[in-house]
């Protein structure tokens, strides 16, 4: 049963709505509903619909101020309202707690809290007897030296290993490509590389960094692939990498052995979840991108 509210302004009720609407001071809700009494008014009435267009108010808030009107009287009408809104999960010291976490160091090898990880962690805390206050630190900046970090990244495990190394260089290189072969997998017979054209990654940097039978037994375990210059985004690594730098590099750290350390935590929790990606650019879609390249395949 729908039911109709009519509005029947006195006159005391009609100065004091003209009032306020002349003065304009009140908030603009409040104004917007004493117009709507105004033009419900029985004196001069007018439809919810016509209201509306000139109010620019939907037809639900004419008909509950018109119901507060007739209900509650003129003040409960112009009013605001309790607003119940969602019930609280969290009492006043949850509060404190979760501010405290969010603000205190996020776990080792991660650069912040996300909302997920102080979920958990607020479920894991039953109590807690003191919340200290942070104290602020002044601080200067100094670069203490730069590092460069190798990423090897196998999607189809969900396994990364992050190499810290103070430099680029051909034996860094070298190494990287021996520790692949011999302890990250060492059952292989074959392993596909696939990696930029930076002038150290080639077969001639392991001759420079070890002796020719060393350097050739390592290379027969090998075998590079090269993405296009200017398309190192071909490398499923580089997203791997931008993880790295999102979700533990984005921050000052201070130590070498501060970066390992951090280094080794995100690298464990990220196999441990074997954290994988999701490429889309297969065959197809390259075949489409790169429509030149395949037509000079094509001519040789």
């Amino acid at each position: 049963m729908n039911i109709k509210y009519v509005v029947e302004l006195s006159e005391n009720e009609r100065s004091q709505l003209m009032e306020l609407v002349s003065k304009g001071k009140s908030s603009a809700r409040q104004l917007k509903r004493a117009n709507i009494l105004l033009m419900a008014d029985v004196m001069k009435p007018h439809q919810d619909k016509d209201i509306s267009d000139a109010l620019n108010v939907g037809t639900s808030t004419i008909y509950r101020t018109k119901k507060r009107f007739v209900e509650d009287g003129l003040s409960e009408a112009l009013s605001e309202g309790a607003r119940p809104g969602m019930p609280r999960k969290l009492d006043a010291n949850q509060d404190a707690l979760l501010i405290a976490l969010a603000c205190s160091q996020p776990p080792q090898g991660l650069c912040r809290w996300t909302l997920t990880l102080l979920a958990d962690k607020l479920v894991s805390l039953s109590d807690v007897e003191t919340i200290s206050k942070a104290s602020r630190v002044d601080y200067e900046y100094k670069r203490v030296s730069v590092a460069n970090i190798f990423m090897f990244f196998d999607r189809h495990k969900g396994w990364r290993k992050a190499k810290v190394t103070p430099a680029k260089k051909a034996e860094d290189f070298a190494q990287c490509m021996k520790e692949l072969v011999d302890e990250h997998y060492p059952d292989a017979d074959k392993i596909h590389v696939v990696m930029d054209n930076y002038s150290t990654h080639k077969a001639g940097s392991l001759y420079k960094a070890f002796k020719p039978e060393e350097a050739l037994r390592i290379l027969n375990r090998l075998e590079f692939h090269y993405t296009p210059k200017h398309a190192s985004w071909l490398n499923m690594v580089e997203i791997e990498i931008g993880n790295m730098n999102q979700q533990c590099l984005d921050r000052r750290i201070p130590t070498w052995d501060k970066l390992q350390s951090e280094l080794v935590a995100w690298e464990k929790l990220r196999n441990e979840a074997r954290a994988t990606i999701k490429w889309m650019f297969n065959v197809d879609a390259a075949r489409k991108k790169l429509t030149r390249a395949y037509e000079k395949l094509n001519q040789s």
